[in-house]
């Protein structure tokens, strides 16, 4: 879990400091906010912007709900007050739920971690919005030695220290050392840690919002079910489905032991920031990234990096690793979680993908990298390309699932369909263009909406193709498209540099944040 904390933001020609709320005194002259808001439970009916609800679908389609037990800090530092006027969602920490009729191996919590990252200016004009919820079921372990010897008994290692005042603006709050911690508490020898999540459960999480998602959501999911509600003052977003493991991979060594295909996108990585992830180095080289852009400065250089898990760079880049790890994953860890796509991630969507209001649709797959945006409408149909290793850890094959959730005026104004029953059919086509077909149930629309999956295909880089049809004769009246335009960012992506002792790191983006345990420079 990344970014498991919230942080307030007010941005002035005096440079960015951190607020508790938007009328303190450093921040009340501010021309720009950027926010991270972990959201906090609902607790009146008339609350937005927060969790409504946590629980599991039975056998008979009904949702068990569970109950909001505690945060896993209380009064944190940084938890700031909500603005509606500027729809800044109040930051507060994740939540921990019991949910009785979803026991695990180690009881029945689970911890929710829904965040409403974004900015807005001073007169409330949005730049960006993304939603981003994690679900993970969790124990409290505790440990005979604290999780980080730096940990000052205070909630996380840093926040109180960089924090506090409008002198300390480093937004970076880190978490203990230990690969099984994924949430910290107050007690330096207490934390949460994940576990299992039962056989075939089908989770259910509620978000109220008070600003409707629009375009397209990502997924860790199989089998989602999406459901979105207008209510007086708030959206309520119904996400249901099947948590999935996702396999990853990882390679080290020297830059002239590897093959030329890794040295040449390394180099294309590093010469495409904003797409490549978070690259940093290992020893104080303030020209790491220049020296990495150039085939001979990577020998006078130490980096690493963590890839993005989409767009070409990372189908790219998935390609040329998988050769020398033997097209064998590390490690096959699960996710239940989903997020909307940036207005970046959309920018080259077709245009029915982007007009109009609210969300079209939702895709989700266990495949390791995956394309960028919603799937690729061309030649007739929605194409999704998938690249992962070819087999498990424990050297079994690798099976992609891969779910699409559309909308069905989106799917006819794609294909300029009438209202009548549109038909589904999908296949799994290799790097070598051999298709095959894959058994699905796909026929029915469902309350407006058009559900298509694909399972049990291999990798290791196919591309999922769906195509849509009508009879000839139910086509008479084509349906017009929403003409109405998706709003472009109005900010370009920016860059920060981060340091963890010798380690020095560039994060790319919008709204850049140190990962966990870096500080900012």
């Amino acid at each position: 879990m990344k970014m498991a904390y919230s942080v307030l933001q007010g941005m002035a020609s005096g440079g960015n400091q951190v607020c508790n709320s938007t009328s303190d005194d450093w921040c009340k002259s501010s021309d720009w906010f950027k926010f991270n808001s972990v959201l906090k439970p609902c607790m009146n009916s008339t609350d937005s912007d927060c969790i409504d609800s946590v629980g599991i679908q039975q056998t008979d389609g009904q949702i068990s709900t569970g109950q909001f037990k505690n945060f896993t800090v209380e009064n944190q530092v940084n938890e700031f007050k909500a603005d509606p006027n500027l729809h800044i969602p109040a930051g507060g920490m994740p939540s921990i739920w019991s949910v009785p009729n979803a026991a695990h191996a180690s009881g029945d919590l689970y911890a929710v971690v829904a965040q409403i990252v974004g900015s807005v200016n001073k007169a409330g004009n949005i730049n960006e919005r993304i939603v981003t919820t994690s679900l993970v079921p969790v124990k409290l372990t505790k440990s005979a030695t604290p999780r980080n010897p730096n940990w000052d008994g205070n909630f996380y290692d840093n926040c109180r220290n960089n924090q506090q005042t409008p002198t300390r603006k480093n937004i970076q709050c880190s978490f203990p050392a230990g690969t099984d911690c994924i949430l910290p508490v107050a007690d330096a020898f207490t934390c949460y840690t994940a576990e299992n999540f039962p056989a075939n459960a089908r989770m259910n999480l509620k978000l109220r919002l008070s600003v409707e998602p629009a375009g397209w959501l990502h997924g860790r999911l199989i089998d989602p079910n999406m459901t979105i509600e207008k209510k007086n003052n708030y959206t309520l977003l119904s996400i249901t489905g099947q948590s999935t493991s996702v396999p990853s991979v990882y390679q080290e060594g020297m830059w002239d032991t590897f093959p030329d295909a890794l040295k040449n996108f390394w180099v294309n990585c590093m010469n495409h920031g904003d797409q490549c992830g978070v690259v940093g180095s290992n020893a104080y080289d303030l020209n790491y990234w220049e020296k990495s852009t150039t085939l001979d400065g990577n020998r006078a250089t130490n980096t690493e990096g963590e890839l993005l898990n989409y767009g070409p760079i990372a189908l790219e880049g998935m390609k040329a690793i998988a050769p020398l790890v033997g097209d064998k994953a590390i490690a096959n860890p699960e996710h239940w979680n989903f997020r909307t796509l940036s207005v970046a991630e959309m920018s080259s969507a077709n245009g029915c993908f982007t007009s109009g209001t609210g969300v079209k649709g939702i895709v989700t797959t266990n495949s390791t990298t995956y394309s960028e945006g919603p799937p690729e409408f061309s030649g007739g149909g929605l194409n999704y390309k998938v690249a992962s290793a070819h087999y498990l850890p424990d050297g079994s094959v690798f099976k992609g699932t891969y779910n699409l959730v559309m909308r069905s005026d989106v799917a006819r104004c794609l294909y300029k369909f009438s209202t009548a029953p549109i038909k589904a059919s999908i296949e799994v086509v290799s790097e070598s263009g051999d298709a095959s077909s894959v058994a699905t149930t796909i026929a029915n629309e469902k309350d407006g909406w058009l559900y298509l999956s694909a399972n049990n295909f291999t990798f290791s880089a196919p591309t999922v193709k769906v195509r849509l049809s009508q009879d000839v004769a139910a086509r008479p009246s084509p349906v017009t498209p929403v003409t109405t335009k998706a709003p472009k960012p109005t900010s370009k992506q920016s860059a920060i540099s981060c340091s963890k002792g010798k380690l020095t790191k560039k994060v790319t983006g919008i709204i850049p944040v140190c990962p966990k345990g870096y500080v900012k420079k």
